[in-house]
């Protein structure tokens, strides 16, 4: 415990990470053959991007 907090949020936080990032690595080649290398990155970055993702405005830490 830092600080008082909990490490909980963090712990999740990093599961849902690790679960995206295994889903990608066995899952990115079909996406890759189905609609193309341009596509799927540019997909990522729309998603990497989008506001619900990021920390709301004067939150950063």
């Amino acid at each position: 415990m830092e600080r008082g907090h909990d490490g909980t949020p963090g712990s999740l936080v990093y599961a849902g990470f690790a679960a995206a990032m295994t889903v990608g690595r066995f899952g990115g080649g079909f996406f890759l053959e189905r609609f193309g290398k341009a596509a799927v990155v540019r997909a990522g970055a729309i998603s990497a991007t989008r506001r619900g993702w990021s920390a709301p405005r004067g939150q950063v830490s």
